[in-house]
């Protein structure tokens, strides 16, 4: 199946991937591991906040195609996992043959969204580029979404790519990272 036929993944609780504020007080358990299958499926077997995990998404966090490759492995071997948002490089000429062989690769239709980690380019337009345009359609033609993963003083490349294109299923990871810790909201707002 490819991931247009497939119906979008049920909501669903996702474990937290990596250090966020709030996750890692002194009293809480630290997110600064990894996470494993099993710790997944212990998770299920607890309710959090009053409710159960039926499903997750897992999600990139390596630049790597074969980070994805892994995880699209590991959703077709763990029924928990629903969907895979991966990486491949948005930049690359061949970006729509990469995508046809991670569809078509074991695990392929879990595949849901690519994102990049805009966060850390800085080109204020990266999302812009001709290159990376070129490597969103690639994903949208194949029905897949993307998660834009910027920081506030982001926001308005990413707010240009939705008007760009509004075909094209976005989320925004994080909320656009407001520093919240600093209070200083006005870039987000």
């Amino acid at each position: 199946p490819t991931p247009a036929s497939l119906p979008p993944p049920p909501p669903a609780a996702a474990l937290p991937t990596g250090p966020h504020p709030g996750h890692d007080a002194p009293d809480a358990p630290s997110t600064r591991r990894t996470f494993t299958p099993e710790d997944l499926r212990s998770t299920a077997t607890h309710p959090i906040a009053g409710r159960r995990l039926h499903g997750t998404v897992v999600v990139q966090c390596i630049a790597e195609v074969a980070e994805t490759e892994d995880l699209l492995a590991l959703a077709e071997r763990e029924p928990l996992i629903q969907a895979v948002v991966g990486w491949a490089d948005l930049t690359s000429p061949a970006i729509g043959d990469v995508l046809d062989e991670l569809i078509a690769g074991p695990g392929g239709g879990y595949l849901r969204s690519l994102r990049h980690l805009v966060q850390g380019e800085t080109d204020p337009d990266w999302l812009q580029h001709p290159d990376v345009e070129r490597g969103l359609r690639a994903a949208r033609n194949r029905g897949l979404r993307y998660d834009v993963l910027v920081r506030d003083h982001q926001l308005g490349q990413a707010i240009r790519l939705a008007k760009r294109y509004p075909d094209l299923p976005q989320a925004l990871d994080h909320a656009g990272k407001p520093p919240i810790a600093d209070g200083d909201l006005g870039d987000w707002e």
